[in-house]
């Protein structure tokens, strides 16, 4: 797991030399690769160091984390949650 970051939101893993080839052997061995929105293998790069996060392992843990992900994706949201349970106040958070 290599989550996208509030300072980094699109991740820091380069999609064409680390993520899709990370993502092409989880499928050939029954596995599942993904952004946390999408399969890895279907994003299309639109620059050469494109970065993503990357989400790899077992298929239905994957699924899982995408369903997660789907479900508490609003930012504002996440941050609250965050800033409640370190105890930080918004202005440090940002």
């Amino acid at each position: 797991m290599y989550p996208g970051t509030i300072k980094k939101p699109n991740g820091k893993l380069r999609l064409t030399f680390e993520a899709n080839p990370m993502g092409f052997i989880a499928e050939q061995a029954g596995g599942a690769a993904s952004n946390g929105h999408k399969r890895i293998m279907d994003i299309l790069p639109e620059e050469l160091h494109q970065r993503t996060a990357l989400f790899v392992g077992n298929k239905e843990e994957v699924r899982n984390l995408e369903e997660f992900i789907a479900k508490y994706s609003d930012k504002e949201q996440v941050l609250a949650a965050m800033r409640s349970e370190n105890g930080t106040s918004e202005h440090a958070a940002k």
